[in-house]
């Protein structure tokens, strides 16, 4: 590298093999040639560094200088050390050898001097760059704000053996009081790890042995030593001390905190100094303690608002936070559902099931061995208690609320898990359009529980999420691309359900935890949609998993769709409208020449151009017949439980669907178009043996109920 730009980068001078093993080889970058901006770190012609060259591939070379020019400056560390790799496992390549370290640190100066760091990303800035926390301490818990006042009282809750949390006012006597010292000056060179360093820090942050400033503030070592020791006194003897320390972030803001700890030995001679004075103030002096007393810093988890971004926070189901959602049914669904609305941020979570676990359930339900026996609401409560503990969660044991009428009103989301007729009802008489929070409705299907539906009723909306699904239901059995999905609105066949215990249990549907999970995280999301639209969108989306083998994968029907086909394209919710999905489609060697479509009572007939393979993006509609079409002249296609669309009663269809578009084969095609074209008189059959038993239901339902097969009269 010297030898190939020798004007732009030198090794300085002769390599050393360090004794933690890493070659240390001083380098010279020319740097006269990048652009400085104000604010812009300030440098030479030539900067001089040091590269430290690690033993082995999961060691990435490290950046080191000589001078405190430096200090303060966001992403160096103590310092001393530049910060020219934020994650190495993904910023450091191996295969590209240590030239592409040099790279990336000539870049590092090239974004220093055009002033480009974000000091509020720099890691760990206000306390010289570096994470302190010891592994064998406890985590401490911030979630309070702390002011930044120049002493007072914390107090630390235990909550588990690895857990901590920290308050600014005692709410329990179990609580442990320790010192909150707010300091006045950053720490860009650290904080230190001995007893010494640490006063030393605490009187000058720049203090050390290359640097010679001096204090900018008065010292403030005086008032740590007699906040620790009035705490000290105050704990029973052996026990360790701890202190919390805020450190002013250089680009404002929060203060950065540290919590330390140290060990019983040196606690008890602050306590034997305090206990043995004689007179009211307390004094300590810094030769009270050994100058090489070790202090201990806790891992701090910093889950302050105003420091924290949720890492849902540009996902869909953030729309959820701070919402009062019920779920009614906390089983196969709800259950998961209920997770992950309470991790989503909900305020209040109200949760209604009269079931009882049993261990059969914890094959797909969201429980543990030792919730059996338990009832859902209550054991689903006690685990959404052990994600978070800021949540409300009420539990109730039937299937509604008992004061149904007054938690329903303070509701912003209802979501039906039931798969139960009466609670659909009751929801869609509960209250007026104008007081209805947004209803939802999910369920699975029961053959494989790989598909899902999610009926949507808006806030505001004349018709109820029941009302809402049995319209779409309509829409989706008269559709042939969407015959996977009948199966919500068609009679189940015995053979499709699963009954777990021989002759203790009701029938239930197949279906996995990792089905379940996913098919509640994936109606979650889109419910999330409907609950952040900007205009209240009402509908049914139907979902399929990548593992079901059938699709569409996700569709949207509006319970305004008519018969003529409006809702049966794919659609999305954005911002609380619905928009109509262009979507490319491969045609396979499909021809079609010749369509037949129903149309205001009677069959017609239009010719199309060929398509070929690749023909680009086509409508959904029509995306669908090539598919049909594909179906018939290729190959067969995977097909659902029922084999064709059913009504109801379980019987085919016998009427065809309106606005339906049927695509025949060229010769079907040109015979059909022969017989039922308007301008043509009717024509006789003809005697060939397939056209005199062909029957248009056949192909897509009968278009004449009193008509088997074809005849000369044009169906009406």
């Amino acid at each position: 590298m010297s030898s190939a730009l020798p004007e732009d980068f030198a090794v300085s001078g002769r390599p050393m093999l360090h004794w933690s093993g890493n070659l240390l080889v001083p380098i010279r970058l020319r740097t006269s040639n990048l652009v400085h901006h104000p604010g812009g770190l300030k440098l030479n012609d030539h900067e001089d560094f040091v590269l430290w060259i690690g033993e082995t591939d999961f060691s990435p070379p490290l950046v080191e200088i000589q001078h405190d020019r430096f200090v303060g400056f966001p992403h160096v560390l103590h310092g001393r050390q530049l910060c020219i790799y934020l994650d190495t496992a993904r910023e450091w390549n191996p295969r590209l050898g240590v030239s592409s370290a040099v790279d990336r640190l000539y870049d590092w100066l090239k974004d220093a001097a055009a002033n480009r760091f974000d000091p509020n990303t720099s890691l760990f800035h206000a306390v010289g760059g570096v994470p302190y926390g010891s592994r064998r301490l406890p985590t401490v818990v911030v979630r309070h704000d702390c002011p930044m006042i120049r002493a007072q009282s914390g107090y630390l809750v235990k909550r588990t053996d690895h857990r901590l949390d920290l308050h600014l006012e005692r709410t329990q006597s179990e609580q442990v009081q320790i010192p909150v010292i707010s300091l006045m000056m950053p720490l860009p060179l650290g904080i230190g790890h001995t007893f010494t360093e640490v006063l030393a820090r605490l009187d000058d942050p720049f203090a050390d042995s290359w640097l010679g400033t001096y204090a900018k503030h008065p010292p403030q070592s005086p008032v740590f030593l007699t906040a620790l020791a009035a705490s000290a006194s105050r704990m029973p003897e052996g026990s360790p001390q701890m202190f919390v320390l805020t450190v002013p972030h250089p680009a404002g803001g929060p203060p950065h905190v540290l919590v330390g700890m140290i060990p019983g030995d040196a606690a008890d001679r602050l306590r034997h100094h305090v206990r043995s004075r004689r007179t009211p103030l307390i004094a300590v002096k810094k030769r009270t303690f050994d100058l090489e007393t070790p202090v201990e810093w806790c891992p701090v988890s910093d889950e302050r608002s105003a420091v924290t971004t949720r890492r849902d926070s540009a996902s869909p189901v953030n729309a959820f936070h701070g919402k009062t959602v019920h779920v009614w049914g906390c089983g196969g669904l709800g259950s998961w559902i209920a997770e992950f609305l309470t991790r989503a941020g909900v305020q209040r979570l109200v949760l209604c099931d009269p079931g009882t676990i049993t261990g059969g359930l914890l094959v797909r339900q969201n429980f543990t061995e030792l919730d059996v026996g338990n009832g859902k609401a209550e054991a689903l409560r006690e685990r959404i208690l052990t994600i978070r503990d800021d949540i409300e969660v009420d539990a109730h044991s039937g299937i509604f609320p008992e004061d149904l009428p007054a938690t329903f009103a303070t509701a912003h989301v209802v979501i039906d898990a039931t798969v139960s007729l009466r609670i659909g009802q009751l929801l869609d008489q509960m209250a007026s359009p104008a007081a209805r929070p947004l209803i939802a409705q999910v369920a699975t299907d029961v053959k494989t529980g790989t598909l899902g539906v999610l009926s949507v009723s808006a806030s505001g909306s004349s018709l109820g999420a029941n009302e809402i699904d049995r319209r779409v239901g309509m829409v989706v059995k008269a559709d042939g691309e969407l015959e996977p999905f009948h199966t919500f609105w068609t009679e189940v066949r015995d053979v499709d359900e699963l009954v777990p215990t021989r002759g203790c249990s009701v029938p239930t549907f197949h279906g996995s935890a990792a089905d379940m999970a996913a098919v509640a995280a994936s109606l979650t999301s889109l419910l999330a949609n409907h609950v952040s639209a900007a205009v209240p969108v009402s509908g049914t989306h139907l979902i399929a998993l990548p593992h079901s083998q059938v699709g569409p994968c996700h569709r949207f029907i509006r319970p305004d769709s008519t018969s003529q086909g409006r809702g049966l394209a794919d659609t999305s919710i954005e911002s609380g409208t619905a928009s109509c999905d262009r979507r490319p489609v491969k045609l396979s060697s499909v021809r079609c020449r010749e369509e037949i479509y129903y149309s205001r009572g009677r069959l017609r007939w239009r010719s199309t151009k060929a398509r070929s393979a690749n023909c680009g993006c086509v409508r959904a509609a029509d995306a669908r017949c090539a598919r049909r079409t594909c179906s018939r002249e290729a190959s067969p296609t995977r097909r659902s439980s029922s084999a064709k669309p059913h009504t109801s009663s379980g019987r085919k269809s016998r009427r065809l669907p309106p606005a339906a578009l049927i695509r025949f084969p060229a010769r079907i095609a040109t015979w059909l178009k022969t017989s039922l074209s308007p301008a043509r008189p009717a024509t006789p059959r003809s005697t060939n043996s397939w056209s005199r038993s062909l029957s248009i239901k056949s192909f897509s339902g009968s278009a004449n109920r009193n008509t088997k097969t074809r005849s000369a009269t044009r169906p009406r």
